[in-house]
């Protein structure tokens, strides 16, 4: 069920760091399938390196809510969190799509 919900209810969790590359997603499988298509030795491998927002975090608290609509709390919530960090990093792109949907393959 939380995959589902990170997959397909959740905006992208994960960037990549490497300059220039537009990447985001949900899973580190995808994740590490993508540094592989960079040449920087010292790509980052651990999630921790290239999290957008605690993705643990946002499910935790649509699992705990004892509310119906704790999916779109969740949503709104994780929407904020990308949106914060976008302006950490300077990724305007993020703030234009949080939900990375313009920029998504499928």
């Amino acid at each position: 069920m939380e995959r589902h919900i990170e997959s397909l209810h959740l905006p992208p969790w994960l960037f990549c760091s490497s300059p220039g590359c537009k990447w985001r997603g949900g899973r580190v499988d995808e994740y590490r399938r993508h540094k592989n298509t960079h040449s920087a030795p010292n790509f980052p491998v651990e999630e921790q390196e290239c999290q957008i927002y605690n993705v643990k975090m946002i499910l935790g608290l649509i699992r705990d809510s004892a509310g119906s609509d704790a999916i779109t709390t969740a949503q709104c919530f994780a929407v904020d969190l990308v949106k914060e960090r976008a302006l950490e990093l300077g990724k305007q792109e993020w703030l234009e799509d949080p939900w990375g949907r313009l920029g998504r393959h499928h």
